[in-house]
């Protein structure tokens, strides 16, 4: 999903699924993904601030396919 979520955004067409325990990795890697850093997302800076979420890639165990 590109865009401001379910209701305004517009789905990415892809071959991948990224699925997760911790929600905010899920979205930090998606983020990546489509080129974001998650300190450019706003929600995920944030989560990631309040120690939510795993925010840092490097921190992110990655099974599958690389980044």
């Amino acid at each position: 999903m590109v865009g401001t979520g379910l209701h305004n955004g517009m789905a990415v067409h892809s071959d991948m699924v990224i699925r997760g325990t911790d929600p905010v990795a899920a979205d930090t890697i998606g983020a990546r993904q489509l080129g974001f850093k998650p300190q450019a997302v706003r929600y995920l800076y944030a989560l990631g601030k309040d120690n939510v979420g795993e925010t840092d890639d490097s921190r992110i165990e990655i099974l599958g396919m690389a980044l």
